[in-house]
């Protein structure tokens, strides 16, 4: 009974080492990803937008295209909650993909809309 007993609590140490093992490293790993929001929202944005260029127009109708538009609002705002940083990259990139749907839909690239 006594050994039991002494490896149940060798068991309930064992266990509670590796937990607070375990929160540190969460711990680590939280303030490591908290510093790196900003580089890490950045290198996203930058996929998105060659994403976002490499689109093809041919076959877009405007619905798809605003379909893809409100799909980067989406995530340009849940990127700008989670690094307290702009999108103007990929704000860029959408705007320039716009512009050159506009151009091909009939509109002046120069033309306001």
């Amino acid at each position: 009974a006594a050994a039991a007993e002494a490896a149940a609590k060798a068991e309930a140490a064992a266990a509670a080492k590796t937990a607070e093992w375990r929160a540190g490293r969460l711990r680590l790993m939280r303030g490591m990803l908290h510093e790196a929001r900003t580089t890490i929202w950045d290198l996203m944005q930058r996929r998105v937008a060659v994403f976002i260029g490499a689109a093809p127009l041919a076959a877009a109708s405007p619905e798809e295209l605003a379909d893809v538009a409100e799909g980067t609002h989406t995530f340009m705002s849940l990127g700008e909650a989670f690094a307290t940083s702009e999108s103007h990259g990929l704000r860029a990139a959408l705007a320039a993909k716009s512009r050159v749907f506009y151009v091909r839909c009939g509109g002046e690239a120069g033309e306001t809309w």
